[in-house]
């Protein structure tokens, strides 16, 4: 009796352990007879005790494990996570500071070649040839933005837009004229740097011309790629927009003064005399790319669209900023060409003399503007850049990731890789998602997904690939001296693309439904696209020979 009161007494104690839930059933089952039964199979009771246990613990442990690693990753990235909430957060632009938005995109360095442009095509032949590019550029945008209002695109640049309507093989041929105008940019900035501190050196340190300093570009190169070093290690573009808006005041009071300036010095009897043409047939291919480069905000239309309120409002801010442009456009190249004539220099604001202070202060103040302008124009040729490079490291982590995962003999080790297959198969699953989406957004957006060691390495090859992009800007300024034609070169290939050539293609895949006048009507604008482009580049290439 006693025997048999103990054992109850023991099969209660059993039943009463959590630990042992999945052991009750079985040991119920079991009948103990005798004290002898009842100490072995205690034995054996305390055995699977500890095994259940210990297979509970190491569950524990991993996953306490795995909970730990969350958290290191997202401490780690938590800052770069805030800033891109910040990004996402932004407050939206209504019409008024969308316009002011695009009419800084509009109005950069190109606005300053345009009075050569008008002594390279006469002040006739150069009105009618702006007003034709003008006109193509204001109502082919219009167009291209009613495509995208139809399509409801929620779509953050050029190139997602065009992949939206024309498919994904067509990404890269829009890639590569992007890059191309960008870069186009960023060099024509770095020649204007680099004639300013020509110009200054000439001017203050050998007025009397007695040393080389005047004669060689080597000092001014070295003094703009001193200055313009720093600002390409500028990551996020949140830290510039109070000096965008300083640089934006600064380009206006500069273009006020040089249209005042032009406006007093103007001689209209120019028009009779020989110092100007009407019509120059022979340079008017020369001054094409000039009038279209002008239009360099046309690869922003996207960007600012998405940053609004109510993006379907666009077109009037579109309307607005074209008007503006068009208007100070006409005013600074006309007037410019008649108030110096046949002698107006590639850059109107070196025909001002610098003994007044006035003038000096203007220049002073238009370069300051363009260098603080300088990180935006770099950022999109270094975001395409950066989204390739984060891809790639992406790529060969997980391909060492692979092959050198270790294979356990144990069931634990088995269970283990298991695991952290499952967790590979996931990030491989995010990484793909990812890639999708990378050109919706820069690569610091991207790179908050991953670890350390793919951050890290990111970093490294970043600032080797930004290093690389300014030398590679700086070798082609040392190459083009003269900034219009290099501006003309840029003008005609790429500028062409995405003013008249881009808009018409996405219209006629985006309105099937239109009527057939309004599609021949397009492809006539298409093909004089087309051969404002081969006559630029024509006339572009055929200058670069001359100045050999």
């Amino acid at each position: 009796m006693k025997s048999n009161k103990k054992q109850q007494k023991r099969q209660q104690e059993r039943h009463d352990d959590p630990d042992l839930e999945p052991l009750n059933k079985k040991n119920d089952e079991q009948v103990i007879e005798t004290d002898e039964g009842v100490i072995k199979n205690r034995s054996s009771q305390k055995e699977e005790k500890k095994s259940y246990q210990s297979n509970q613990s190491d569950g524990s442990r991993i996953q306490k494990r795995q909970s730990q690693d969350q958290e290191n990753w997202s401490d780690d990235s938590a800052e770069e996570a805030n800033q891109i909430d910040d990004l996402k957060h932004e407050e939206k632009a209504d019409v008024w500071n969308a316009t002011i938005n695009m009419v800084k995109g509009f109005v950069g360095i190109g606005i300053l070649a345009l009075p050569s442009g008008f002594a390279k095509s006469g002040w006739l032949g150069g009105l009618i040839i702006f007003l034709l590019c003008a006109g193509m550029v204001l109502y082919l945008s219009l167009q291209m933005m009613d495509a995208a209002n139809k399509r409801k695109s929620q779509a953050r640049g050029v190139t997602q837009f065009s992949v939206e309507v024309l498919g994904q093989e067509k990404e890269l041929l829009v890639n590569i004229f992007l890059f191309g105008i960008q870069i186009g940019i960023c060099v024509a900035y770095v020649i204007f740097f680099t004639t300013y501190f020509q110009e200054s050196l000439c001017f203050f340190v050998d007025y009397d011309r007695t040393t080389n300093v005047c004669g060689s570009r080597v000092p001014s190169l070295l003094i703009s790629l001193i200055i313009v070093t720093p600002t390409i290690f500028i990551r996020h573009m949140s830290k510039l927009k109070t000096w965008s808006m300083f640089s934006n005041s600064l380009i206006l009071i500069s273009m006020l003064v040089v249209f005042i300036s032009c406006f007093f010095k103007m001689d209209t009897s120019y028009i009779t005399s020989d110092k100007i043409s009407a019509i120059r047939w022979g340079e008017m291919g020369s001054a094409i790319g000039l009038f279209v480069f002008a239009f360099e905000g046309t690869t922003l239309y996207f960007e600012i669209r998405s940053s609004m309120q109510e993006p379907t409002e666009f077109k009037k801010v579109l309307n607005y900023s074209l008007y503006i442009g068009i208007a100070l456009y006409g005013c600074i190249g006309l007037s410019g060409y008649l108030a110096f004539g046949s002698g107006v220099r590639d850059i109107i604001l070196f025909n001002f003399p610098m003994t007044n202070p006035l003038y000096v202060f203007i220049q002073i103040f238009y370069c300051i503007a363009i260098l603080l302008s300088y990180p935006l124009q770099m950022f999109p040729l270094v975001n395409i850049l950066e989204q390739k490079l984060l891809e790639r490291i992406v790529n060969e982590k997980n391909k060492q990731k692979t092959n050198s995962q270790p294979q356990k003999k144990s069931q634990q080790g088995v269970d283990q890789s298991q695991h952290h297959n499952q967790g590979n198969q996931q990030a491989d699953d995010r990484q793909d998602n990812q890639e999708s989406d990378a050109s919706e957004g820069n690569a610091l957006n991207l790179l908050t997904q991953y670890d350390d060691e793919i951050k890290n390495s990111f970093y490294q090859q970043s600032m080797i690939l930004r290093v690389a992009s300014l030398l590679f800007i700086f070798f082609f300024a040392i190459v083009f001296k003269r900034l219009t034609v290099f501006l003309n070169l840029i003008g005609s290939i790429g500028g062409c693309f995405f003013a008249f050539i881009l808009p018409v293609i996405v219209y006629e895949y985006s309105m099937p439904e239109a009527s057939q006048k309004k599609i021949y009507f397009h492809r006539g604008l298409l093909v004089l696209g087309v051969i404002f482009s081969f006559f630029g580049t024509l006339s572009s290439l055929r200058d670069i020979y001359r100045s050999l």
